[in-house]
């Protein structure tokens, strides 16, 4: 197992004061604000007075300058003990390879290592600040300012158009804008930071991003100056934090060159041109390589292509990382090529588990229950994400696109959530290994046989498909209102081949009876229960169209009441599961973002956008992939 690394705690203590320390200058900036607003408003002459206006706004603007100025300063102070902790860090490293040194390799380095220089600190701030680092929190601040004394003159448009209707009088005039004003001032929304793209953050998010994102990349600033100060080149992005982001998943590991160039290893730059150290990235510490000690590492390393290379398939950055990651359990730990892939595949799932908030000690006793058969079945279903359960859900793998999800409960012992996987497993291996029983291989032959002769029969007889037609839509019309999934496996006669299949609370697999009875050339019919109250499900799941190029069907189709999708195979056939699956990933982040522009622009609903979200990459890539998908519409019910 490889040791991954943990956090460091200095670190993660500064940004956590630091960012309880903007809020609390926010809060405390608010109020100010509001203080200002009412004090100078009760006056009497704001909505007569052009000057006493003008009088709160500049009072507004002096909050917010202080309010801004107290958060540059929490983030002034962030800079200078996060330079100064990196900085000790990769001391303490490198003191650390000295005396590894002295002992192992009987070499000794009296040379001085360098002390921290306070000027480090204004350069750092200017770093993360370009052009303005007495400023670093304008950048929130100036757009509040402007949201809130917009906000506050459209009161003053409001009241005076009123005022001149009804006929007020000055006074009438004064205490209907104070309410105004009072009102608007309180309006928390004014006070919430907003990018360029126009979303609004919800401000402990954003303070979080910006402390996260700033004391990254003055920690690596610093670590980095340290070592090329002392001559060293090499360090090590860590292999330490389970993440979601593909990117940073492929660089996991990686040596990287932090003083010139090489051929052999990508540079800082290059990695973070790739999208590593990206804002809001958990790779936030770099780690010391030594020429010397870690030599082993540097020559495995190089013999593997840099992820820059295949900067545009994600899937090809990964399995670089399996195969360099199962290279050195051979080289180190003297395993067979079969047994170091199936660590690596031990490595993915205790990753996922960490990162469902399982903890790393009850992750790694749930992986170590496994057998390595067991471990291989699981990475042939797909390597699961894993979720404690929420109020009135079931434990249970709920399968789908690149593994699922496992719902487990937080207290759950690490056997109970072994036996989840497990359980599942059975499952797929009674269905999938089924036919290939050999007792049952005869039953088999016996109906590819009598299905070749009935499909030749249909062929001739029932060449139109009308009765299929007309099967299809009995059969969508009885399942629509069903609250669960029901599975219906039709004949090109239209006959139903077996008995029809309920599903469980969170969907399910075909069932092996109609696995045995054969689903080549048939038409797999079920419905998608949730629509949202519109009578719009979601498209076909990437799963059921997997499911119908594995299983070489007809057709498949998802109904709702009011829409129906259906894929089935082109002329040359259904694509390679592998090549849908590809298409599905390649398209899936584009139209996320088609999707959650729509939204911001009040086009649609998130509930929409999720009904659409399937639906949209099919669209996209059906084409391509040699298949037809139509979607039948039906009228309102």
């Amino acid at each position: 197992m490889r040791t991954l690394g943990k956090p460091d705690i200095k670190l993660k203590a500064y940004q956590k004061d630091t960012g309880e320390a903007l809020a609390a200058a926010l809060k405390n900036g608010i109020r100010r604000v509001q203080d200002s607003v009412a004090a100078m408003s009760a006056r009497g002459n704001v909505a007569t007075n052009a000057k006493a206006r003008q009088g709160v706004f500049d009072a507004v603007k002096e909050q917010l300058e202080r309010m801004q100025e107290d958060m540059t300063a929490h983030l002034q102070k962030l800079t200078a003990d996060v330079a100064k902790d990196a900085h000790n860090k990769a001391i303490s490293q490198m003191s650390d390879v000295r005396s590894k040194k002295s002992k192992t390799l009987m070499t000794s380095d009296l040379s001085p290592l360098t002390s921290y220089d306070p000027a480090r600190t204004e350069r750092y701030f200017a770093f993360i600040n370009p052009g303005n680092q007495q400023r670093l929190a304008g950048v929130f601040t100036d757009r509040m300012e402007d949201s809130v004394l917009n906000n506050l003159r459209m009161g003053y448009i409001a009241v005076a158009r009123q005022a001149a209707v009804e006929g007020w009088t000055n006074a009438e005039t004064n205490r209907a804008l104070q309410e105004d004003w009072h009102r608007r001032s309180g309006n928390n929304n004014l006070y919430r930071f907003v990018d360029r793209s126009g979303r609004a953050w919800e401000n402990a998010q954003y303070f979080q991003m910006q402390v996260r994102t700033n004391a990254s990349r003055v920690w690596q600033a610093a670590f980095v100056d340290t070592l090329t100060e002392n001559g060293f080149k090499y360090a090590r992005i860590p292999d330490s934090y389970p993440t979601k982001c593909d990117i940073c998943s492929a660089w996991a590991g990686r040596i990287i060159v932090v003083a010139g160039e090489s051929k052999n290893y990508p540079t800082r730059d290059e990695a973070e041109e790739a999208g590593v150290f990206h804002p809001n990235c958990m790779h936030t510490t770099l780690e010391y390589i030594d020429e010397l000690l870690d030599k082993d590492e540097l020559e495995l390393q190089k013999d593997f292509p840099v992820p820059n290379a295949d900067m545009d398939n994600i899937e090809a950055m990964n399995a670089v990382k399996d195969e360099m990651d199962a290279e050195r359990y051979i080289r180190e730990d003297g395993m067979t090529r079969e047994q170091a892939e199936t660590q690596v595949m031990r490595d993915h799932l205790e990753g996922e588990l960490r990162q469902g908030i399982v903890g790393a000690d009850r992750a790694s006793e749930v992986v170590a229950s496994f057998s390595d058969e067991e471990i291989r079945a699981i990475n042939k279903e797909g390597m699961p994400s894993f979720q404690p359960t929420k109020k009135g859900e079931d434990d249970g793998w709920n399968h789908g696109s690149a593994g699922g999800i496992v719902r487990y409960d937080r207290e759950a012992a690490a056997d109970q959530i072994a036996d989840i996987l497990r359980n599942e497993i059975k499952k797929g291996e009674e269905v999938f290994d089924l036919i290939n029983r050999e007792d049952l291989k005869p039953y088999v032959e016996k109906i590819k046989v009598e299905k070749e002769i009935k499909d030749d029969i249909e062929t001739k007889v029932e060449g139109d498909g009308t009765k299929l037609k007309e099967a299809i839509q009995s059969a969508r019309d009885d399942i629509i209102h069903e609250k669960k999934e029901v599975f219906v496996m039709l004949d090109s006669d239209g006959s139903e081949v077996t008995e029809r299949h309920r599903s469980g609370k969170h969907g399910g697999r075909i069932p092996a009876r109609f696995i045995m009875e054969g689903t080549e050339g048939r038409t797999f019919l079920h419905n998608h229960p949730t629509d949202f109250g519109t009578g719009f499900a979601t498209s076909l799941s990437v799963d059921d169209v997997l499911a119908a190029s594995r299983l070489k069907m007809g057709s498949i189709i998802a109904c709702s009441k009011r829409r129906d999708y259906e894929m089935r195979p082109g002329k040359n056939g259904w694509a390679s599961p592998a090549e849908i699956q590809k298409a599905y990933d390649n398209a899936r982040s584009d139209v996320w973002f088609e999707l959650r522009k729509r939204e911001r622009k009040g086009r649609i609903t998130e509930e929409q956008g999720t009904q659409l979200f399937d639906h949209m990459i099919w669209k996209r890539v059906y084409k391509q992939l040699g298949m037809e998908y139509i979607v039948h519409r039906h009228e309102k019910e």
